[in-house]
């Protein structure tokens, strides 16, 4: 049986349900967006001399330190290419 608007009852349900589906999806897509990125809190990051998200790559002989710190930080990577020829001293 058709419509006013000359769709059936059943292509009706189907528009309906993509809509509400679509605002599904846009509802819940910046929740998983956003739960990705870790916050840095400032003041809370002092005493790094690297602070990295995905990679730290080291290409040479490196020494980090000083009053600050030498701390290397990484999250929520894994990979820390060249770290054997690293030195780290400070606070």
């Amino acid at each position: 049986m058709k419509t006013k608007y000359g769709v059936n009852k059943h292509q009706v349900r189907v528009i309906s349900s993509a809509i509400s589906a679509s605002f599904l999806i846009a509802a819940l897509l910046p929740a998983f967006t956003s739960a990705v990125e870790p916050i840095v809190r400032r003041g809370t990051s002092a005493t790094y001399a690297v602070l990295a998200g995905s990679t730290i790559t080291n290409t040479g002989t490196t020494s980090m330190g000083g009053t600050a710190g030498a701390d290397i930080g990484l999250t929520p990577g894994t990979a820390f290419t060249g770290n054997t020829s690293v030195t780290t001293s400070g606070a």
